[in-house]
């Protein structure tokens, strides 16, 4: 079974593409340029964050990602500037990269606003062999050290907001870049799709201390199953956070956070599986850490 999972696992992106491609995080509500590029730069401050995901907890060979983002604001402009550096690995299968990304906002009216925002960098794309087992020694798929490949990739992002309304549109993947793994035994072709994220909601103030979040994401990707998280996150004296998602046909989460001070935030997430791999894993643990540096001018 172990080696049914790996050759599964490691044919995800080549098999026409019929999977998510991207990395999966549950504390985006927290981090949301971490998909959509149009967030870069929006507060008063420069933002730094880390963002540790293990998923599927005690199956081998499952997604572990890390990322981190800075943004922050040009000052005096309505633009933002930021970055990010992530890791993916998938059993055999492991994606690095890095972008650059640009924002700019306008101001619709007294109280609605729109910001654009375009992310461009490169990725490496990389299949271990070293770490199969194939069920043929022969195989010629896995005969070699392995695949590597670097593909430029980009992102496009719109996010229309006002204090308490929130709602945006990403394109991950936007080039459709493909990319070809070859070896003296071996031609494997694949590519990037693009992915459509839609991201809304609504923040409600039951009280001076307490405020209420539901929110929605919906991602799309041609040729493969929809997939919705639904969100209520709870604020209180906005310091303390917690609350409870849902994600399709695939876990229920609890969401946990503290203001450590003006400067840092700590998060954490622990997804309990609902779905058939509840036999195999335990769920799925993540952290996030947040460092604000102060700007009086944006």
């Amino acid at each position: 079974m172990k080696k049914l999972i790996y050759i599964l696992l490691c044919f995800i992106p080549l098999n026409l593409l019929l999977a998510q491609q991207t990395y999966i995080y549950t504390n985006y509500n927290l981090n949301k340029v971490i998909y959509n590029p149009a967030l870069c730069g929006l507060n008063d401050f420069t933002e730094a964050n880390f963002n540790i995901r293990n998923q599927w907890s005690g199956l081998e060979g499952a997604p572990q990602t890390q990322i981190f983002t800075i943004h922050g604001p040009i000052k005096n402009k309505n633009m933002g500037l930021g970055g990010n550096v992530f890791s993916d690995q998938l059993g055999a299968e492991s994606r690095i990269g890095f972008s650059f990304s640009y924002s700019y906002n306008l101001q619709l009216n007294n109280d609605l606003n729109l910001s654009l925002g375009l992310s461009a960098g490169v990725m490496q794309y990389k299949l271990d062999n070293t770490i199969v087992n194939p069920f043929e020694n022969n195989d010629p798929v896995f005969s070699g050290v392995g695949f590597t490949n670097i593909v430029p990739d980009a992102t496009f992002g719109l996010y229309l907001y006002q204090d308490d309304f929130f709602l945006g549109l990403s394109v991950p993947q936007l080039l459709q870049t493909q990319f070809t793994l070859v070896d003296e035994n071996v031609n494997l072709t694949g590519g990037l799709v693009n992915h459509y994220y839609l991201n809304g909601g609504y923040k409600f103030n039951i009280n001076e201390q307490l405020e209420i979040e539901p929110s929605l994401l919906f991602k799309y990707t041609p040729s493969s199953k929809s997939q919705i998280d639904i969100s209520s996150l709870f604020i209180y004296e906005n310091k303390y956070w917690g609350g409870l998602s849902y994600r399709h046909e695939e876990s229920v989460i609890l969401l946990l956070g503290y203001e450590l001070s003006d400067k840092m935030l700590i998060g954490y997430s622990y997804d309990f599986l609902i779905s058939g791999l509840n036999t195999v894993s335990s769920g799925s643990h993540e952290l996030k850490l947040s460092f604000r540096f102060l700007n009086s001018n944006k």
